[in-house]
């Protein structure tokens, strides 16, 4: 008797346990399979094995499906329509043809299909067996506006169909309609867009390469480049760089021939400058004490670049390893050279440079007395030139004493 009742109580204990666990199911969990919990659109998880109807393209358009011309200026916005191509693998036709897919322009999400409400986008209400369509998938309305030049992308398309009679109107969304066999997923496809050619290069300064960077998209790759930099020279390189003579403004141009049949051109042409740099200069005169010297800068900006009114920076060497920024320094040499290689730098806010050098020499006996009075702590001198000189006077003492005692 105490065996029954202690089973009894583990039966009754149980029974609450599943009660309590399906209470806390939601009731859709309720409502299918044992064991098994559905999805809901448009989060099918889709296992797309048949491809039915097959995603072929899209293409830039406008409103009729006319692909667009390359007439626009890189920049300029264009009202634009997406159409998309479809293509039946079947005999049999399909019916309410639901497009899921994210439309992103140069890498920006612009549009979710799959957060619509509802989600997708019914593209046809049929397609003939073994048949091709087409029809705009985005810009209804014209409520697309893209800039000319941009790179736009279909992403994480899936493609599902009905094999009934449905259209656009009745079509059932449900990933148990859907899901599982009639549909078909492509994960990136361009859409075709009109070539256009555009590249950058920026303002420089004389002496200095300008990197001409290839912008072209649309049309079909590879493509064939012909560069003309507006000095007589010329480059069939992608992305070519170009060392100019001579300052002033030029208007280097791109042609580019796409790989489509017939094949596409089209050509851009932007200005450039090419800046002057300024003269570095400057003089040099003694200062109150030996080895000091007054450096005066003199140097004069570039009168043919916007940089002109924002000042000039300057990096003095003096050879002797130590350097200055100030616009005219004193400086007292150091070290037991008898001549230092002074070099000033003059920067404009542009980065355009210039450098200027002078010599600044001593004589023997100016530089022996300059040593002497280094290692008697009369002078600053570099801590290498002074272990040098000392060690040297050492060794010239001990040849004299040993001369003298021999």
């Amino acid at each position: 008797m105490p065996k029954q009742t202690h089973r009894s109580h583990i039966q009754h204990l149980v029974a609450a346990i599943v009660v309590l666990f399906l209470l806390l199911l939601p009731a859709s969990a309720l409502a299918q399979d044992p064991g098994t919990l559905a999805d809901t659109w448009p989060d099918c998880k889709f296992q797309c094995t048949a491809n039915d109807v097959n995603l072929t393209g899209f293409w830039l358009a406008d409103a009729t499906g006319t692909p667009l011309a390359n007439t626009c200026t890189p920049g300029d916005p264009v009202t634009a329509y997406i159409w998309g191509s479809f293509q039946s693998t079947t005999s049999a036709s399909r019916a309410a043809v639901i497009l899921l897919a994210e439309i992103w322009v140069n890498d920006a999400l612009e549009h979710n299909f799959y957060t619509d409400s509802p989600a997708g986008y019914c593209s046809l209400d049929s397609i003939p067996g073994g048949g091709n369509s087409s029809a705009m998938i985005y810009g209804q309305g014209g409520t697309f506006t893209w800039t000319c030049g941009q790179k736009v992308e279909v992403r994480n398309a899936i493609v599902s169909w009905d094999t009934g009679s449905s259209t656009c109107a009745t079509a059932e969304r449900t990933c148990a309609a859907r899901g599982t066999s009639k549909c078909g997923s492509w994960p990136t496809l361009v859409v075709d867009a009109p070539l256009i050619a555009n590249f950058s290069a920026p303002d420089t300064c004389l002496g200095n390469a300008t990197l001409f960077t290839n912008l072209t998209t649309g049309g079909k790759t590879p493509y064939s480049n012909a560069w003309d930099f507006g000095d007589t020279a010329t480059s069939t390189d992608a992305n070519p760089s170009h060392t100019y003579g001579a300052t002033g403004s030029y208007n280097p141009s791109l042609q580019v021939t796409d790989a489509a049949v017939p094949p596409a051109t089209d050509g851009q042409t932007w200005p450039l400058s090419i800046w002057g740099n300024p003269t570095a200069n400057f003089g040099v005169s003694s200062g109150t004490q030996k080895w000091e010297y007054q450096f005066t800068d003199t140097s004069t900006a570039a009168t043919d670049n916007p940089c002109t009114t924002a000042g000039l920076n300057y990096l003095w060497t003096f050879d002797d390893g130590t350097t200055s920024t100030d616009q005219s320094p004193l400086h007292l040499f150091l070290g037991g050279k008898s001549s230092y290689n002074v070099s000033l730098e003059t920067t404009d806010a542009c980065s355009c440079a210039n450098t200027a050098q002078q010599t600044v020499r001593f004589g023997p006996n100016a530089v022996t007395l300059r040593n002497l009075g280094a290692a008697a702590g009369r002078f600053p001198v570099a801590p290498i030139a002074a272990g040098v000189f000392l060690i040297g006077m050492a060794l010239v003492v001990g040849v004299v004493r040993r001369k003298a005692r021999g």
